[in-house]
């Protein structure tokens, strides 16, 4: 057993005991119990067959709440459609969700609840890194299949672990793999030929920015700095960053701060050739004052995808958010789901070991593409999508197969 699996096996034993006396704060928060949709019994299920209970903390509340929110509308337009078709294996499908602000120990002290409850029969994950990375040691411990749909940094891949699956397209530090032929594609005069970059202080973050280094090799890179996710002005780092004028800028973080950043380049009227950022930057569209206008950025879903299942999943979840926009992190829950489903149904069976190696041996047809996992639990064909905001809209310019539209240089 490495240091690091000790340390994280460590702190997960003490921060369960510091939490275990006020646990029952996070128990159904938010009234999170999503129940069967649809009302009566399927064909063949009896009153009394219990229903298949899914469990999973997300932050309804803090700083990265919207992602939450964005989460809770996948989760309840699977949960309409797969208890309309049946449910799973004849029972319905319950999900039990927790509010946890996005704060790794209350994440803990939730999913400890649920397992400890003898009620849950899976847990998937949702969103930061910093959550996931405690919460897949938590089921390495239990060995219980972990669907982590929102952390992205490879470190939690390099543990050893059985039970992890990845269910976005790439991790943070491969989010960038084959993008150098998308600088090579640019006019001459549009190509970058060296680069700042900056990410908030977290692993996820600042593994784009690894990505980035080894993956866009044309480009030199002149400056990198971090902050801290606590910093309120960024105003003295964007001033550096202009200084550096370098060709392309290259942003990774949170929303909050993502946000912060982005009007902070704004206002320093520093403009370089290219600025990427992570899938934060599908919310800069909708602010006049993030300056959106060119500014390129890499998700790992878009309604322009091609996938199985997409036309239902994007109508049903516009129904249950009102028309709202779909997240990277909404999608990949949605794929975790998907992958449960497809894989307790083909095993007919719920047991742990049976499931995980169902995964970790077939191809899974989801809303976010093809998926299937190699021996770390991340997708073997690691990739992202480029989308450029031109005129108010998100367009897809990378890859060529999916793109509808161009890169269009800065003005």
């Amino acid at each position: 057993m490495s240091d690091f699996q000790d340390r994280m096996r460590a702190e997960i034993t003490r921060r369960t005991l510091l939490k275990a006396a006020g646990a029952g704060a996070f128990t159904l928060s938010a009234g999170a119990l999503i129940a069967a949709c649809g009302g009566g019994t399927s064909s063949g299920t009896t009153q009394t067959q219990k229903p298949l209970v899914i469990g999973m903390t997300m932050p309804l509340s803090g700083s990265t709440a919207s992602v939450g929110q964005q989460v809770q509308y996948a989760v309840r337009a699977w949960l309409k459609q797969v208890n309309a078709s049946g449910g799973i294996l004849h029972r319905q499908v319950q999900v039990n969700i927790q509010d946890d602000a996005g704060v790794p120990s209350t994440a803990v002290v939730g999913y400890t609840q649920m397992l400890d409850s003898g009620n849950t029969d899976f847990i998937i994950g949702t969103y930061p890194t910093t959550v996931e990375q405690l919460i897949s040691t938590l089921a390495e411990q239990r060995q219980m299949v972990f669907l982590c749909s929102g952390g992205y940094a490879l470190a939690l891949y390099t543990r050893g672990y059985q039970y992890l699956f990845q269910t976005l397209t790439s991790t943070s530090d491969g989010a960038l793999t084959g993008d150098q032929a998308f600088l090579d594609s640019l006019p001459q005069q549009s190509r970058p030929s060296t680069m700042a970059l900056v990410s908030a202080d977290q692993v996820g973050a600042i593994g784009t920015l690894t990505g980035a280094k080894t993956y866009l090799t044309s480009v030199k890179t002149i400056f990198e700095d971090h902050y801290p996710l606590t910093a309120t002005d960024l105003t003295p780092l964007v001033q550096r960053v202009k200084a550096a004028n370098a060709d392309m800028l290259v942003h990774s973080g949170l929303p909050a701060d993502s946000v912060a950043f982005a009007q902070a380049i704004a206002n320093s009227g520093y403009k370089p050739k290219l600025t990427l950022y992570d899938s934060q930057g599908q919310q800069l569209g909708n602010l006049a004052s993030a300056g959106a206008e060119g500014i390129v950025y890499f998700t790992w879903f878009d309604v322009a995808m091609k996938a199985q299942g997409l036309a239902e999943f994007v109508s049903q979840y516009k129904t249950e958010s009102n028309g709202g926009p779909i997240y990277p992190w909404s999608s990949s829950t949605y794929a975790s789901l998907q992958i449960l489903d497809q894989a307790i149904t083909a095993t007919t069976s719920t047991k742990q070991d049976i499931i995980r190696d169902y995964i970790r041996s077939h191809t899974f047809h989801t809303v976010a593409g093809d998926l299937s996992f190699d021996a770390k639990g991340i997708n073997k064909d690691q990739h992202t999508i480029l989308v450029q905001w031109q005129k108010g809209k998100g367009v897809v310019i990378w890859p060529k197969s999916v793109a509808n539209g161009t890169f269009v240089p800065a003005q």
